[in-house]
């Protein structure tokens, strides 16, 4: 099967294969130097603000719109966990 098959069976624009990409790289890539090589000076902060698109190729609005939705399904989860063992 085709890169473009695999991406459709599972409902992945190539955008969202590069942010993928990019939080890989993050974690893969051990030193501070080759990551602000890959990711730029501002890797570390969150959101947009830490995004290079000359760097990343992802657009700071997809990347806007990737942490508003991970801090909504954190603040989820957060509501539901129970706030004392039982």
């Amino acid at each position: 099967m085709s890169q473009e098959g695999l991406l459709g069976l599972w409902g992945l624009c190539s955008a969202t294969v590069i942010y993928c990409t990019v939080h890989v790289k993050t974690s893969a890539v051990d030193s501070v130097q080759e990551k602000r090589e890959f990711l730029g000076d501002k890797y570390l902060e969150e959101g947009p603000e830490g995004n290079d698109a000359t760097k990343s190729n992802v657009a700071p609005i997809r990347v806007a719109f990737r942490h508003e939705t991970l801090c909504q399904e954190l603040e989820l989860l957060t509501k539901a966990r129970p706030s004392s063992p039982p």
